[in-house]
């Protein structure tokens, strides 16, 4: 056990982009007075730096990144001044980062200048409302309708630009949003803030056969495990931030579903592996070395199924075997977490060879950094689930 999670409010764990540790977050109102906490881990669960009631809005939640070699935890704060006889009551966000170690402040920005306009937060699941950030920790994007904002995350310097829409890998990206609406596919461009020179440039848009299918907006390509349901998520950064796996095409218009692997910033193709005909391919999980996917049969029984490793750089099939009726929990650098037959298992991600099982798996644990640390949350406590 790393940490042992209770008090009062909305209690979330999150993770450090890059596995460094992670934060509980508890969210607490008492009386119309926020006295949310957040109470920051290192990797091995000792804790660091707390922010204090008053500091952030625990309902906005929080981001944990490395900027530069030092970590920060990144949060907002809805400031209201009330009203006063004639003068309306104003409401403004600050943001604010500070040093995960020692829970000093490091740097202070307004996003959303006071105005008579109410402001609120719901973020359930802890993690920072509006805002995401490049895995390397550099930039954040903040979509906080209608503003939109590149962020400097080593000193809060804003960018404003009205077509952001999020990050991919360790880049900011700038372009259309408009394919829910028309069908049209997305240009999404990768920058950098400041400079805005398109450094490269993806289709994107699911209606649109051979384009990207990455989220429209925000964090466009999470990496780790990110498996969900029986199709699995379409396109995955690995952890470095300098590559992007997908499965691209349309197989409900007779166009076979690829994977294909592009790198960043430049959107350079790098492989494809083309799924075969009468099959089906479904991307579980990244790490720096593999992506798994699970190719099956249409219409087939499950003993049919094969689960495999892909290189990333190379677009290689590294093992594979047969495993009927699989969910990935989680992949690390080194390590598989999957339920399969009512049991957990353990495999090693290098070879595919089962290194342990137990049983009681009715689901996959919450996982609190993906792909990363192998960390997990156990009701009431954070626990290391498998070696990173």
């Amino acid at each position: 056990m790393l940490a042992h999670v209770n008090g009062p409010g909305r209690l979330n764990v999150i993770a450090n982009v890059q596995g460094r540790g992670f934060d509980v977050v508890s969210s607490v109102l008492q009386g119309g007075n926020d006295m949310s906490t957040l109470q920051a881990h290192d990797v091995d669960g000792t804790p660091m730096g707390k922010l204090s009631p008053g500091s952030f809005t625990g309902e906005c939640g929080a981001a944990d990144v490395i900027t530069h070699g030092r970590r920060l935890i990144i949060t907002l704060l809805i400031k209201t001044v009330p009203a006063a006889g004639i003068t309306q009551a104003t409401h403004s966000l600050e943001m604010n980062a500070w040093d995960a170690t020692s829970g000093a402040q490091v740097w202070s920005a307004t996003p959303v200048e006071p105005s008579p306009e109410s402001l609120s937060c719901q973020a359930y699941d802890g993690n920072l409302q509006g805002v995401s950030t490049t895995l390397d920790g550099s930039w954040g994007v903040m979509l906080w309708p209608p503003q939109r904002f590149a962020i400097d995350l080593r000193n809060g310097q804003l960018y404003p630009r009205d077509d952001l829409l999020g990050t991919i890998g360790n880049y900011v990206t700038v372009g259309t949003d408009h394919t829910v609406y028309d069908g049209k596919p997305n240009t999404v461009n990768m920058t950098i803030p400041g400079e805005w020179k398109i450094l490269g440039t993806f289709k994107a848009g699911n209606s649109e056969l051979g384009t990207l299918d990455l989220a429209r907006t925000g964090s466009m390509a999470s990496t780790g495990s990110s498996y969900t349901g029986s199709s699995g998520q379409r396109t995955l950064s690995t952890p470095d931030g300098t590559t992007i796996v997908s499965l691209v095409g349309n197989s409900s218009k007779g166009v076979p579903d690829a994977i294909k692997a592009y790198r960043l910033p430049s959107a350079q193709p790098l492989w494809a592996l083309k799924t075969p005909k009468y099959f089906t391919d479904s991307i579980h999980a990244i790490n720096s070395s593999i992506v798994l996917v699970n190719r099956a049969r249409t219409g087939a029984a499950n003993d049919s199924v094969e689960y495999m490793a892909v290189d990333v750089r190379t677009g290689k099939v590294v093992w594979s075997q047969k495993i009927a009726g699989l969910s990935t929990c989680l992949l690390t650098a080194r390590q598989i977490l999957i339920r399969v037959n009512g049991q957990f298992a353990t495999l090693d991600a290098a070879t595919g060879k089962q290194l342990s099982y137990q049983d009681g798996a009715s689901s996959c644990p919450d996982i609190v950094a993906p792909g990363l640390t192998g960390v997990g949350r156990d009701e009431m406590d954070v626990v290391q689930l498998m070696s990173p």
